[in-house]
């Protein structure tokens, strides 16, 4: 399989949102737009943050955000891969060039939530370095602390 990660351009706003809510759809049954007002108006809420749109042969494919919380911590949101991408490397392309980028903006933690229920969502962070730090109404937080660039 053939990937292209790039940062998010904004011609393709339409098309990670579709991606999310698909996403979104396939894990819940349904998507509701009033538990996910960030999707809602995705360019706006995420202008400061760092959006990666992962596309094979021009298909969006996976997506993950890195949006800062302060100078030192920034939160991964969004991460989502295609179910015929899943297993292929997309999604740990994505989380690395993520952390990469936090790194090289001098941010020193990295956080972010999953739903407990997702097994294989909390066993990819793990895989990928994240350490468990609590669990709270449904959701499983982690932490990831990073060193220089």
């Amino acid at each position: 399989m053939s990937v292209i990660v790039t940062p998010l351009n904004p011609r393709d706003v339409p098309a990670v949102k579709q991606f999310l809510i698909a996403g979104l759809s396939e894990r819940w049954g349904a998507y509701e737009s009033r538990y996910n007002p960030d999707i809602e108006l995705f360019q706006s809420y995420y202008a400061d943050s760092l959006t990666l749109v992962a596309k094979s042969a021009g298909v969006v494919v996976g997506t993950g955000t890195l949006h800062p919380i302060s100078a030192r911590r920034a939160e991964i949101v969004r991460m989502s891969t295609a179910i015929d991408s899943r297993r292929h490397g997309v999604a740990g392309q994505i989380l690395m060039l993520l952390l990469d980028h936090a790194r090289a903006r001098g941010v020193q933690e990295v956080v972010l939530e999953t739903t407990s229920s997702w097994a294989s969502a909390i066993a990819f962070y793990t895989k990928h370095g994240f350490a468990k730090t609590h669990e709270q109404d449904g959701d499983t937080h982690f932490i990831r602390r990073l060193g220089a660039a």
